[in-house]
């Protein structure tokens, strides 16, 4: 399932599904933007 339709569900199905909360979620994809970002510009 692609997040675009998992972002739609409300926090408790998200965790139900995901194992981890929305924010936590949103906070892990900030990290690997950074990491992903550098990675490349080097």
């Amino acid at each position: 399932m692609r997040y675009e339709k998992i972002s739609r569900l409300s926090e408790e199905e998200f965790r139900r599904l995901t194992g981890i909360k929305p924010l936590t979620f949103e906070h892990m994809v900030g990290i690997l933007k950074v990491t992903n970002s550098k990675k490349y510009y080097r």
